[in-house]
């Protein structure tokens, strides 16, 4: 079974006075890949902006009842084409109408355009067109965010949404693919911009937070703060928090967390190989000395006590601490693996020099923690493995 999307042009037929007169089938264009449609197939009704702004997006869900044969178009949809009506057969496939989607299911194609799955759709790169297939990760995106999108959210992704805000405590918020709000997205099925809405929500709700936030908090929200959340010392149980986390949410700790990383890892290193380019004629045009000028910092130093460091390793047995780390380690000239001793909670952010606060972590996990786009699950791992 393949999924699809077929698009309408709201200035050549009114495809919402269509649908919103109740067909059970109706017919559609088929201009290409009339070979691979079969019945079964799940497609996506598109409605393109006609020229406004906002209204392109999905608003609809059908089941292909035939393969595409000459079909006349349906005579119930005369009266909404804005020109003349199609007459004689041609190449069309009948669907059953599954769902029409209300103003709160409408999902809009401003929410596709920067999703981590649904970015390189066909129809968002060539929208020109009637049929478009779909890949088994944009078919699988789209089918969560025709469920979710328009419902109420639980009490389990309110707590997805409180975990994230938690780690992105007091830093920068972004929504770009690969951001803690775009995996948050992912995860619980929601668009990102609605992952990002309600983590400002928690943002408002947090009184400890001066930030303007967002209003929009629900009474789930509100009631999944307060069960974690301290009003007489004004402080968060982050621990059950994650311990609730990990509970309600288990598979954001396995394999295709890992396989997305990989995938996207890939994808940056062929972005950064096509701009080999650009980078070498700046370079050419910057005509800067090939002997950088020499300069003087200054840097903060913490006297750090051996002791711990010697601790940790021995406690890790001189091994990477990160869950799952498959990561080989080289041998130092004494015949010791190396691995780096990192504190969870950093001395530059007022964290303690003491062995609960300390992991061990090959250079691999140890530059990723405090550079890479994992940065907050790794925090959240050695956190409770030493129960911070």
């Amino acid at each position: 079974m393949r999924t699809w999307i077929f698009q309408a042009n709201p200035n050549e037929f009114d495809i919402d006075g269509y649908l919103a007169a109740g067909p059970k089938e109706i017919t559609w264009l088929v201009r290409r890949y009339s070979g691979e449609i079969q019945p079964g197939d799940v497609v996506y009704i598109w409605r393109s902006s006609g020229g406004e702004e906002g209204k392109a997006g999905i608003v609809a869900r059908a089941t292909a009842l035939t393969e595409p044969a000459n079909i006349l178009d349906d005579p119930a949809a005369a009266p909404f084409w804005k020109r003349d009506a199609p007459t004689g057969t041609s190449t069309r496939v009948k669907l059953r109408v599954d769902g029409i989607a209300n103003s709160r299911e409408f999902i809009k194609r401003d929410w596709l355009v920067d999703d981590p799955a649904c970015s390189e759709m066909l129809i968002i790169r060539q929208p020109a067109g009637t049929n478009f297939p779909l890949e088994t990760r944009e078919a699988e995106r789209l089918r969560n965010l025709w469920i979710k999108t328009g419902v109420d959210w639980s009490r389990a992704e309110s707590l997805a949404a409180l975990q994230t805000y938690l780690a992105l405590y007091g830093k920068q918020i972004s929504r770009k693919p690969g951001s803690p709000v775009a995996d948050l997205a992912m995860l619980i099925g929601r668009a990102v911009t609605g992952a990002y809405n309600k983590i400002m929500n928690f943002r408002a709700i947090d009184p400890r937070d001066s930030r303007d936030g967002m209003d929009g908090a629900s009474n789930v929200d509100r009631s999944v703060w307060a069960e974690f959340f301290d009003e007489r010392a004004q402080t968060i149980d982050k621990n059950a928090v994650s311990d609730e986390f990990q509970r309600l949410w288990p598979q954001y700790w396995l394999e295709p967390t890992r396989e997305l990383q990989e995938e996207r890892l890939e994808q940056a290193v062929e972005e950064a190989k096509a701009d080999l380019d650009v980078l070498e004629a700046r370079i050419r045009a910057s005509r800067r000395p090939s002997k950088p000028r020499s300069g003087t910092t200054t840097t903060t130093v913490f006297n750090r006590d051996p002791n711990i460091i010697a601790y940790a390793k021995r406690r890790a047995g001189c091994r990477c601490e990160v869950p799952g780390c498959e990561v080989p380690l080289f041998l130092k000239p004494d015949g010791e693996p190396y691995v780096e001793v990192h504190h969870i909670h950093m001395l530059a952010d007022g964290g303690e020099d003491t062995t609960d606060n300390v992991a061990c972590l090959c250079p691999t996990h140890h530059r990723e923690i405090h550079c890479g786009l994992r940065r907050s699950e790794l925090e959240a791992a050695l956190s409770e493995l030493r129960g911070a």
